[in-house]
C-alpha cells in the first residue's frame, strides 16, 4: 500500500486520458483496456496525474465537496492502489512540487467514493489500431492522421 504522501502521475509511456464533462476516460494502449472516473473520481485523477499527494489531493476533495479529508484520504488510498495495479499511474519524486492544474468550477454535486470502472469490450480494436497522440511541432499541435 502506498504512503499518503507518495507522489504520481499518469503513465505516459502507455496512458492517454481526458477529462470531458466531469468524467475522465483514460485508455491503456499497452493492453487496449480502457476505463472511466466519473465526477469525484475525475478531479480526483487530475490532481493526482498534477503529481499531488493522496493527502493533498484528499485536502482538495474535502473542501470542493464538503466531505471529511479522512474520508476522501481512505478512499483516495484505494483509488491509487487500484490505479498503480492497472499500470495507470506511476510513482514520482516526492520532492517535486505538483504541477498547478485549473479544475472546473464545482457543479454541486454531492461526494462519491471514486471507483475505477474497467472495459475490455474494445481491447481488440485498440490493440490494432491504438489511439495516436497529437504531435507538437514548433508550437502548434496537429492531429497525427490515422489510417
Amino acid at each position: 500500500m502506498s504512503n499518503t504522501g507518495d507522489r504520481f502521475t499518469v503513465n505516459e509511456k502507455d496512458v492517454t486520458a481526458k477529462v470531458i464533462d466531469g468524467e475522465a476516460i483514460i485508455i491503456n494502449l499497452a493492453n487496449g483496456m480502457y476505463y472511466s472516473l466519473d465526477q469525484t473520481g475525475a478531479v480526483a485523477w487530475v490532481l493526482l496525474g498534477a503529481g499531488h499527494s493522496v493527502d493533498e489531493a484528499a485536502d482538495a476533495l474535502a473542501e470542493r465537496f464538503g466531505v471529511e479529508a479522512d474520508t476522501a484520504r481512505t478512499d483516495l488510498a484505494k483509488l491509487v492502489n487500484d490505479l498503480k495495479e492497472q499500470n495507470l499511474i506511476v510513482s514520482v519524486d516526492g520532492s517535486a512540487a505538483p504541477r498547478a492544474v485549473e479544475l472546473e468550477p464545482p457543479t454541486g454535486d454531492p461526494y462519491e467514493t471514486p471507483v475505477l470502472n474497467s472495459y475490455n469490450d474494445m481491447g481488440d480494436v485498440l490493440a490494432l489500431d491504438p489511439p495516436l497522440p497529437q504531435v507538437e511541432i514548433e508550437n502548434e499541435t496537429w492531429e497525427t492522421p490515422q489510417a
